[in-house]
């Protein structure tokens, strides 16, 4: 699962606000802010909780997520946004923009649900995956709120949170955050909203503007799915080398489209799409094995060379003086 670097860019920006010391956060985790200026970059989403957990251990706050929530940027200036503002009504926005939230997170689901004893946007995230992440849970949220304040000019007023957290202050600190009450321990965090709030007509409601934003985030989307399709690929040449089954054909384009089940044809137009050929993915992660296992284990070059995809020994040497400009006994 990943995540949008926008998150983080957004949490060191309240962090900034804050007054928080985030150089001391990020040297503990070895992270540079420079990424942050590349919003389209996707990171691992457990980077999420060592994150977290530094940033308690850093800051002394065991409610740091609750702390920065107030120096929260909006989530503007996206496709996402202007789906909302060019759809019929909030509602419309709500459901539109449920088909693209993997452009945010891999890890947090919405939904938008509707019953007679009240409406609800719930949040399914991974807070029990690890404590740690309860700040991301509780900043998503009120970053969520705060951003539909912002599209609906403040007129998204809500009912009620419930938070899937456990609480770790006073309820009142809670609730003077989210303006509004604020629950605990729910079987998963709850934004509850009023009808009058949903079904309100967006002045900016626009059919062609609407059509012309999904587009762009489909487009988004699909970006990011066929960085899965590579990931997916790498993952079964990673396999492939470490049972010695390229020797045979395991790491063809044809062994690998129907490891996928797909065909090879339709695998070599994605990557057309993706600026990438099944050849240089191959050579990456032939350089990437080759790499950890000299720097990370013992084992002689023949092994390496091996679990590579190399049959011979100097086939792998001459591969590696070309992709690093040194033998792989220097290397290691």
């Amino acid at each position: 699962m990943r995540d949008s670097e926008e998150l983080l860019r957004l949490v060191h920006t309240a962090m900034v606000g804050a007054g928080v010391d985030y150089e001391a956060i990020y040297a503990e985790l070895e992270y540079t802010a420079d990424t942050l200026a590349e919003p389209e970059h996707r990171t691992r989403h457990e980077i999420q909780k060592w994150f977290w957990a530094t940033a308690e251990r850093v800051t002394g706050d065991t409610d740091i997520g609750l702390t920065l929530c107030p120096y929260l940027p909006a989530f503007r200036g996206n496709a996402m946004e202007y789906i909302f503002l060019s759809s019929p009504t909030l509602a419309d926005g709500l459901n539109a923009v449920l088909d693209y939230r993997r452009l945010v997170s891999d890890a947090f689901h919405m939904d938008l649900v509707r019953e007679p004893g009240g409406n609800r946007i719930v949040l399914v995230g991974t807070t029990n995956d690890a404590p740690a992440l309860r700040h991301s849970e509780i900043c998503f949220c009120y970053g969520f709120i705060k951003t539909m304040r912002c599209v609906t000019n403040t007129q998204f007023e809500l009912s009620a949170v419930t938070l899937r957290a456990p609480a770790r202050l006073e309820r009142a600190e809670y609730e003077d955050v989210f303006a509004c009450p604020v629950a605990f321990d729910g079987a998963e965090s709850e934004i509850w909203v009023d009808d009058a709030v949903l079904d309100a007509p967006s002045p900016h409601y626009s059919p062609a503007m609407l059509r012309t934003h999904r587009a762009l985030a489909q487009s988004q989307l699909d970006d990011i799915r066929r960085q899965d399709l590579i990931d997916d690929i790498r993952l079964c040449l990673f396999q492939a080398f470490a049972s010695g089954d390229s020797e045979n054909g395991g790491a063809t384009l044809d062994a690998i489209a129907d490891e996928l089940s797909t065909s090879s044809r339709r695998l070599r137009f994605e990557l057309g799409e993706a600026g990438i050929t099944f050849r240089e993915i191959v050579r990456r992660t032939r350089f990437a094995v080759a790499r950890r296992l000299l720097a990370r284990t013992d084992e002689s070059i023949d092994q390496i060379a091996f679990h590579a995809g190399f049959s011979q020994r100097s086939a792998f040497c001459r591969a590696f003086g070309e992709w690093t400009g040194m033998s792989p006994t220097c290397y290691r």
